[in-house]
This record gives structure tokens, C-alpha cells and sequence, in this order.
């Protein structure tokens, strides 16, 4: 704990530094109706332009504290009449020193602002899946412009090229602004920036709105990603991808934390929920609390059928398809395979608008989907696939595959 410690005289400051705990707290003590009493906050500059506020509310009344040194006092007074010989006082002063306090940051390190931001969002006690998308947008955003750039640094335009740059269509560019606008604002409440660089409400949500952009891979990027399971030697990945791309089953419904009676533990998709009929999703799986079956279509069941012969003893009953840390074990599979611009959410999008094409309705890749007609519609069909183009892409098998 930091503890910046304010004499009663006002004009004596000490700061006394200890650590508890890790966490800095900033604290003036001052007096009130001849009692001693505290003030806290939760960074220097908050607490240095209250106490300016304070010396100047002092100086306004044209009264010192009754426990002031008297030679302290008559030191303010003789500095107040060389100020006025000068056209100032004491009073301009500390409101001119108000100004510059408010003009003044603390200059951190990009990564070192991220690291004390999720600590902070984990002591709120958010949702694993919440604090999950955070760490990951965030990690992009520090590997973007490195570990030693100061957050005080950083332009609006450079945030906002940046996010333009990320990989996906409006919708998923306005969600990783969201996430980028939640972190600069706990900077700026914490004193580390004055201004934020990230727009409050994101132009390019409306543009989304209004054209229902949407990431579908193409059926030639589809059968890049799918040879790749034929090279892969990780089979909780290759059954990952294959089923993402023939169900479009959310990535956080393969497995998620849940808190169920209090305690909390992993919502995960077994083998067991897989039979020709369909994959079962659970309530506590689904994004919407409501059980529903995603479709099995004859190319997935093929894939499935020719992973369970390249991995003999994998699919065991009991057995869940991916395991914790899976995103991050599939972003190490798309390095691995050089596919990294392929991203779950593209995977579901592309299975939705190849659906729908195929089969002309809103309604039935909603019921497959666990969404409405109105939101598959708005964010999982692109008006630019074909009806051909769907019927190739689920015509996509491994033979297929093997035979290119």
C-alpha cells in the first residue's frame, strides 16, 4: 500500500511508501473541526488535485489550519504580499498548479496497464468467459504495438487503424472495441490517461447495422483450413474445426465454466452427445440456457468417421471433445498449420450462410444455431453466397480433400 501522507500544516507534505498487499492506495490526512481525519483514493493524481482543491478552499476563506506552525503562517503571509508585488497570490498560484495537476498523467508501460487491468477485473468478479475475451483482445493489442509503449502515447488514429486491421467483419471489429474502450476507460479513471482514444460509441457498429457484413470463409479458404486436419496430429483440434465448420456450434460451448449451486466447474461437449442424429448441446452449454441438437449432415458424419480411424481410442464415450485452454491451443494449431486468420467465429459464420443458402431458411439454420430468424439474418448470412457455392461446401470430405 502507497500511502501519500499530507502534514496537518498543509504546507509540509510527506510521502511514505509501504506495500500491502501489491495495491496502491493514496491517502491525505487533514484536519476538520480540530480532528484528524483521512481522505483516500485510488491513484496520486486524484489525490493531488483534491488537496489543491483543499489549499485553495483554505486560501479563498482566508484561513490557515488552527493547528499551522505560526512561522509557517507568516512565511504564507509574506509569500502572498511578494506574489501580489508581482501581479499574483497564493491563491492564482494553486489554482494554476490545479490545472497543470490535471494536465499531468502517470506514464506506464502498455503491458504493465494490461496486466494491472485484468487483476482488476478479476477482484470484480467477472465471468470466466468475460475475462477471457478481455485477456485475448487485449494480448493482440499488446503485441500490436509492443510491451514498452507508454498508454499515454497511443492516438485515437492509431487505435482506430488498429482495430480496423483485426480479422473479421463490423460486428466482431465493434465488439473488439468494446473491449478496448472498457480498458482505456479504467485507465483514464485511474489517472494514466487524460484523453480516451477510443470512440465511445463505434461508427462502425451503425455501418454494421446497416449492412449485415459478415466473415464467411470461401470454399476454397474452407478446403486450405480442412486439408490441414489432414496433416494435423492434434485430434481434440481436427474434431474442433471439423464440427465448428458443419454445425457452426459457438466456440464457447464446446467448453465453458459454469457455476452451478455455488460451486463451479466445466460445461464440455462429450462424444457421447455425438450420434447420426446430431450433437446434443446442453442448457448449461448454450449460450442461450436452452438444450437444442446441432444437425449431422452426411459431409461432417464422414469427417467423423475418418478422424475416429486416425485417432483409434480417442473418441472414448466419457471423453470431452476439447478440453480447458482449447482457444489458446487452437490459436497455436493455426500458427502451426499457417492459418492463423481463421477464427471460430468465422468458422460459425460461414456454416450459417452456407445453411441458409442451401436451404433457403432463416427459421430452420436459427432452430440448428440457437438464435433467431431476425439474428441469423442480420449476423450469419452473407447475401453474396451462392447457392452453388453452398452445395460444394458441403460437399467438401476428406477423399476430397485427399485427392487435391
Amino acid at each position: 500500500m502507497v500511502y501519500i501522507m499530507y502534514s496537518p500544516t498543509i504546507l509540509r507534505m510527506k510521502v511514505c511508501k509501504t506495500i500491502n498487499n501489491g495495491r496502491p492506495v493514496y491517502r491525505i490526512s487533514y484536519y476538520k473541526s480540530n480532528k484528524r481525519k483521512f481522505k483516500s483514493f485510488k491513484n496520486k493524481g486524484d489525490a493531488e488535485i483534491w488537496l489543491a482543491n483543499y489549499k485553495i478552499a483554505l486560501l479563498r476563506g482566508g484561513q490557515e489550519h488552527a493547528l499551522s506552525d505560526p512561522a509557517l503562517s507568516n512565511q504564507w503571509r509574506e509569500l502572498d504580499t511578494e506574489l501580489q508585488k508581482l501581479g499574483s497570490s497564493l491563491l492564482e498560484v494553486g489554482e494554476a498548479r490545479l490545472v497543470a495537476l490535471r494536465s499531468v498523467t502517470k506514464q506506464i508501460e502498455l503491458a504493465s496497464a494490461v496486466e494491472l487491468f485484468l487483476a482488476a477485473k478479476q477482484d470484480e468478479d467477472i465471468s470466466p468467459r468475460y475475462y477471457s475475451d478481455l485477456r485475448s483482445r487485449l494480448g493482440q493489442l499488446v503485441r500490436a504495438f509492443g510491451n514498452h509503449v507508454s498508454s499515454e502515447t497511443l492516438s485515437k488514429e492509431q487505435i482506430t487503424t488498429y482495430i480496423d486491421s483485426v480479422k473479421g467483419g463490423l460486428v466482431s471489429k465493434d465488439n473488439h472495441r468494446r473491449a478496448l474502450s472498457v480498458f482505456f476507460n479504467w485507465l483514464k479513471d485511474c489517472g494514466y490517461i487524460t484523453l480516451m482514444p477510443v470512440m465511445a460509441k463505434s461508427k462502425a457498429s451503425k455501418r454494421a447495422q446497416a449492412t449485415h457484413e459478415v466473415s464467411v470463409l470461401t470454399v476454397d479458404e474452407t478446403k486450405t483450413l480442412l486439408a490441414q486436419v489432414l496433416l494435423s496430429d492434434n485430434a481434440s483440434m481436427d474434431y474442433y474445426v471439423v464440427i465448428s465448420l458443419f454445425t457452426g456450434i459457438r466456440s464457447a460451448e464446446f467448453c465453458k465454466d459454469v457455476r452451478i449451486n455455488g460451486v463451479r466447474r466445466k460445461a464440455q461437449i462429450y462424444f457421447k452427445d455425438i450420434s447420426r442424429a446430431g450433437i446434443k448441446i446442453r442448457s448449461e452449454n448454450s449460450k442461450t440456457g436452452k438444450p437444442r441438437v446441432a444437425e449431422m449432415n452426411d459431409v461432417l458424419w464422414e469427417w467423423l468417421e475418418y478422424l475416429k480411424n486416425k485417432y483409434p481410442g480417442f473418441s472414448a464415450p466419457d471423453k470431452p471433445i476439447v478440453g480447458g485452454g482449447y482457444q489458446q491451443i487452437f490459436r497455436k494449431w493455426r500458427d502451426k498449420h499457417n492459418v492463423n486468420y481463421y477464427t471460430p467465429n468465422c468458422m460459425r459464420h460461414s456454416f450459417g450462410s452456407y445453411y441458409t443458402a442451401r436451404h433457403g431458411s432463416f427459421g430452420r439454420t436459427a432452430k440448428l444455431m440457437g438464435n433467431s430468424s431476425a439474428i441469423v439474418e442480420k449476423h450469419y448470412w452473407s447475401w453474396e453466397t451462392l447457392v452453388e457455392d453452398a452445395k460444394e461446401y458441403f460437399s467438401i470430405t476428406p477423399n476430397y480433400i485427399s485427392s487435391l
